[in-house]
């Protein structure tokens, strides 16, 4: 059962894999956050409370002995509960009952010369009579207590009599009696069963998620990708129209490292019970040059440059390119070898387009630098145009890789992930939100947002109890 609190770190591995890009070193990333809300079907818990909770109740040894209430009178019962009715609101769980009861009786006299012999048995809801009816039930509120131990408020609903229990020739009213002894019934119980949920923590499990989550995820071709969890969050609990609600949350700061770190922080008390929905992953990562040559190369390798007008016109065949900064910005420097024989280069600024997922270089500058002798002097024969065309060609599509993701996400996001447990969800945005040229490659940093919510069946569990 604990797999599925495993969902979560589904969606970082596979945002690491994209933002990691063949790179080879990341810096710190923002913190991330993922609330994932999860509702549960109460029908099946219904039917389970049903089929589980006991539906005769007796005075004790009935029908053999009696229950003495005082010195002169003396009783037996037998109480049968009717299916419970359930209803959920203001995070409140109602049951509500109709029981069946029949009733035995003596008196006697007592005074302080003795007792009389009791009387012969009298008795209401026997033989010809209908059995009494009365209208009992519980009210339930659960939560999660800081430590990871289950909250746990029942209290009973006073007991309503439908029926008048009198018995004996004198009309003797013994229905309060009756309906005391109903409400210390479902007292008792009630007690027992809040006393078994308040020794029963979930510190084991969402220990384990803990530590999981500090071991990390392997990333083939990456190394591990670590989640550095900051935080843990549940929500409290919401009970509205046959359904539970809450709201599963971690916060991570996500690293993919090549190699595994020996890391062990104490799994922290909850101190967030707020109701939340949605994630915000953050991703920071270096993008290396040699990374970069090997994708533009692979789009700009033989591709062809109109230099020049006229008679000085001049057709260059781009054979590769290079990339490495040169102070805010990176410098593009182009091999040729066919046409003319030389290098040549653009320095820009690398910028992101998020409409077409590319990443280009802006804000290019307009000092064309030119090794050979012939091609220095049509340099200013470079117009906007040839820059615009040469920006064309250094921009890099990464659209198929972010379209695959989406569609890898949301296919992730809507499925059965395992049994009883059904994901629904969508991508808002994954978007790069920053790029930087450094020495050792351009460092980008990004998120992606959305929605993403479990709904859990009950019913394995149940079946588990039910044994």
């Amino acid at each position: 059962m604990m797999r599925k609190f495993f969902v979560p770190h589904l969606l970082l591995i596979f945002l690491g894999q994209f933002f990691a890009m063949h790179a080879k070193a990341q810096q710190a990333a923002a913190v991330s956050h993922v609330d994932i809300p999860i509702a549960i079907d109460l029908k099946p818990v219904y039917r389970f409370a049903n089929s589980f909770i006991d539906t005769l109740y007796t005075s004790p040894n009935y029908p053999t002995d009696w229950v003495e209430d005082g010195c002169d009178k003396r009783y037996q019962y037998r109480f049968v509960r009717g299916p419970m009715s359930f209803s959920a609101g203001n995070d409140v769980l109602l049951a509500r009952f109709t029981g069946r009861y029949l009733v035995r009786g003596s008196t006697r006299i007592c005074t302080g010369l003795g007792k009389t012999p009791w009387t012969p048995p009298c008795s209401c809801g026997t033989g010809s009579e209908s059995e009494r009816r009365v209208d009992a039930g519980f009210a339930a509120a659960l939560g999660l207590l800081p430590d990871y131990s289950i909250d746990v408020k029942l209290q009973s609903i006073k007991p309503r009599p439908l029926d008048k229990c009198e018995i004996c020739a004198f009309g003797l009213d013994i229905t309060p009696t009756v309906v005391a002894q109903v409400k210390q019934e479902i007292d008792g119980s009630l007690a027992e069963t809040a006393a078994i949920l308040k020794t029963t923590s979930v510190k084991p499990y969402v220990q384990q998620l803990w530590d999981t989550l500090q071991t990390g995820f392997p990333v083939p071709g990456f190394g591990r990708l670590l989640m550095h969890p900051q935080a843990l969050r549940f929500s409290r609990v919401q009970l509205r129209r046959d359904s539970l609600f809450m709201s599963i949350g971690l916060s991570v700061r996500p690293e993919l490292s090549p190699v595994a770190r020996a890391e062990k922080t104490a799994l922290p008390l909850l101190s967030d019970f707020a109701f939340r929905e949605g994630f915000a992953i953050n991703v920071s990562q270096i993008l290396p040059y040699d990374s970069l040559d090997a994708m533009l190369n692979k789009s700009i390798s033989g591709k062809e440059i109109e230099l020049g007008k006229g008679i000085l016109s001049k057709t260059i065949v781009i054979d590769s390119a290079h990339l490495n900064r040169e102070g805010r910005g990176v410098r593009i420097s182009m091999y040729a070898s066919k046409g003319v024989q030389g290098i040549f280069s653009i320095t820009g600024i690398p910028a992101w387009d998020s409409a077409g997922s590319k990443l280009y270089f802006d804000s290019l500058n307009h000092q064309i630098n030119l090794e050979q002798k012939f091609l220095q002097n049509i340099s200013s024969l470079f117009d906007k145009t040839i820059l615009r065309k040469l920006q064309d060609m250094t921009t890099i599509d990464i659209s198929e890789k972010t379209d695959s993701l989406k569609t890898t996400l949301n296919s992730m996001l809507n499925s059965q992930l395992y049994s009883g447990v059904k994901s629904s969800g969508s991508i808002r945005a994954l978007v790069l939100t920053r790029l930087v040229a450094l020495d050792s490659g351009i460092f980008l940093s990004g998120y992606c947002n959305g929605t993403m919510r479990l709904q859990i069946s009950v019913e394995p569990f149940l079946s588990l109890l039910g044994k």
